[in-house]
């Protein structure tokens, strides 16, 4: 088992929390397109694959699963790049360059402390 699986059920565990993990069943293309106008091309990349698994949740649960957490690690930038741009966010979060999504990156960058 991944230690994100292992560190998904200790939290649970912890905080008595309802938890499961789903086998994944990729979407067709055309519940691909369908999430994609339903979420204004605001979910791409694997997540977006998935569709057809989320669609088992109930409506009532959450799912948290750790999108974008490579954005942060330190092996991706450059010295040049203590500051990288929406852009260049965007893209590595495989997200498209939407006004909404630059806006969206934007405000979460000018969120982050110093």
């Amino acid at each position: 088992m991944s230690a994100d699986k292992q560190m998904a059920r200790v939290l649970a565990k912890k905080f008595n929390l309802s938890h499961a993990f789903y086998n994944i069943q990729t979407s067709s293309e055309h519940d691909l397109k369908s999430r994609h106008d339903m979420t204004g091309a605001c979910v791409g990349g694997d997540i977006a694959r998935i569709y057809t698994t989320l669609k088992k949740m109930r409506a009532d649960s959450a799912l948290l699963p750790g999108m974008c957490g490579e954005v942060a690690r330190a092996y991706y930038w450059r010295d040049e790049e203590k500051s990288p741009s929406v852009e260049v966010l965007l893209k590595r979060a495989g997200l498209p360059l939407t006004k909404v999504c630059r806006q969206a990156m934007q405000d979460w960058l000018d969120g982050l402390a110093d």
